[in-house]
């Protein structure tokens, strides 16, 4: 069974219906062994996903999604922790965005991965507008611009059951291939049930 790779917690302030308990839970209830929790910027939820995860029995993977900028591109990844050592550079990263206000760049980014997984976002990303404009050419720079960068590296393929994505992920995905990228499904979890699906699009007005 797949495991989820994007999954935000209400740490992800207006921008997710669910809670620490939430995630394990319904993880735990649909049969999965593992589960990431990638708030964005932000670490405030490690500690009671920790212990959540411990009391459930699902393996925890840490995470954070964030945006960082190389000249005019803007970059949006998913930082995966490979070890204890990962942790703690997810950790660093988040006060570093939570402390100081200036734009990280992207060779800055790198210096913090050194023991993480690195997955392309989508949101709101140079690359995600150039799969929407099926520019071939440019979402293989932006690629190859990262691959270059992270030497642990994938390309995700985000909400392949929305008809519109299907037809665009074939595109990204044959650019990928042509690098020599592995692709990995990244479905975006920010809301629980189909009863919060309403409650998550009020959440987001009031943050708009």
């Amino acid at each position: 069974m797949s495991v989820h790779l994007h999954v935000r917690s209400s740490y992800t302030l207006l921008n997710s219906t669910l809670k620490i308990k939430d995630i394990v839970s319904f993880a735990k209830q649909n049969g999965f062994s593992a589960v990431a929790l990638c708030d964005y910027q932000v670490m405030y939820g490690a500690m009671a996903f920790y212990h959540e995860t411990k009391k459930q029995g699902i393996h925890a993977i840490y995470g954070m999604e964030c945006n960082c900028q190389m000249e005019e591109d803007t970059f949006n990844f998913i930082l995966l922790a490979k070890d204890d050592i990962g942790y703690q550079q997810l950790l660093a990263l988040s006060t570093r965005y939570n402390t100081d206000k200036t734009i990280v760049t992207l060779s800055e980014i790198r210096s913090y991965c050194e023991h993480m997984i690195v997955v392309t976002g989508g949101d709101h990303s140079s690359l995600e507008a150039a799969i929407i404009k099926e520019n071939k050419e440019e979402i293989i720079r932006l690629l190859a611009l990262c691959k270059a960068q992270f030497p642990d590296f994938y390309v995700s393929v985000p909400c392949n059951d929305s008809p519109l994505l299907k037809i665009k992920n074939l595109i990204l995905k044959a650019c990928a291939k042509n690098l020599g990228l592995t692709t990995v499904a990244l479905s975006r979890i920010y809301y629980g049930t189909k009863e919060e699906e309403e409650h998550y699009k009020i959440l987001c007005a009031i943050d708009q």
